[in-house]
């Protein structure tokens, strides 16, 4: 069958790709997105690991999860806000343009050879100064307690063996293990939730529920405590985030405006714009700052589900 006989089924990606357009967009816009997206190499950012680690050091006295929450928060309030051209939801975690932030809670132990191996590659771009200061302030916190070394102290020496041969970070024994890989940083962000009641009333909500534990820890609700302290902290990141001083976005142009006045309730609760709230579609990894044109500000509550 070709694919003249196929036209009354495709989808329109389907049908573009038939009629040799390629993976474009009948939108400008966002086939001005997809083209700086694929122009240029993706290129390492370390900016969401230093400033993770930084909280990070601070926070050793209190709970695994609420120093997540901690750190969260601390990541929201100092990250740079991007604001690039066409752009409606705004927000990245590191720089303009692609970008592969980095983790090193997860598998800091194979930055100091992996990081100078993949400069010498042509897949991305890492900067040597970039580079450096990542091995000088992230990578020595992390020896020992990231993730993967956690994950390899669990496994019996003959296991670790067969899986890992002589190196514990390139799976180069007999058997090919994505078990610690494939399970870590796979969030869902329900957006409903933010999009409907907003992140005062999902604040509130956790505030709430926390006043009744406190109230009563007959029932040894201990370990919920720290938790809804974290999400408190994650809500309260997600406001400052979204409305950043101007200091805080260097990709910003000199006609960048504050926001307008039918946003100055989003995301605190659900938008005004045309009576109806507003649905953002696609997959967002991290909080977006604002929407210059129609309004509407949603951070993305992916990360609390950490």
């Amino acid at each position: 069958m070709s694919i003249c006989d196929t036209t009354c089924c495709m989808t329109g990606q389907e049908q573009r790709l038939a009629d040799g357009r390629g993976q474009s967009s009948p939108r400008a816009r966002t086939n001005k997105a997809l083209e700086i997206i694929r122009s240029g190499r993706p290129k390492l950012d370390i900016e969401r690991a230093v400033l993770f680690t930084e909280s990070m050091k601070q926070t050793e006295q209190y709970p695994l999860v609420l120093r997540w929450g901690k750190a969260i928060r601390y990541v929201m309030e100092h990250i740079g806000v991007v604001i690039q051209d066409g752009e409606l939801l705004v927000g990245t975690v590191g720089g303009p343009g692609r970008i592969s932030p980095l983790y090193p809670e997860l598998r800091c132990g194979w930055f100091p050879k992996g990081m100078p191996a993949t400069q010498q590659k042509d897949a991305y771009a890492v900067r040597t100064e970039d580079m450096e200061v990542f091995m000088e302030k992230v990578v020595p916190y992390w020896k020992g307690k990231t993730a993967h070394e956690h994950y390899l102290t669990l496994l019996p020496k003959e296991t670790r063996d067969i899986i890992y041969g002589d190196d514990d970070y390139g799976a180069t024994g007999l058997m090919q293990d994505n078990s610690n890989i494939n399970s870590t940083l796979n969030w869902s962000g329900v957006f409903d939730k933010i999009i409907y009641k907003g992140v005062l009333a999902l604040k509130a909500e956790a505030e709430q529920r926390l006043a009744e534990l406190q109230n009563d820890l007959v029932h040894n609700h201990y370990d919920k405590i720290p938790f809804l302290q974290a999400v408190i902290e994650c809500y309260e990141g997600m406001l400052i985030y979204a409305w950043p001083p101007k200091k805080r976005i260097p990709c910003a142009k000199k006609s960048w405006k504050p926001l307008p006045p039918t946003a100055n309730t989003c995301p605190p609760t659900p938008p005004a714009t045309s009576g109806k709230p507003c649905r953002p579609t696609g997959s967002l990894r991290w909080p977006t700052a604002w929407n210059s044109r129609s309004a509407a500000a949603w951070p993305c509550t992916a990360s609390i589900s950490t």
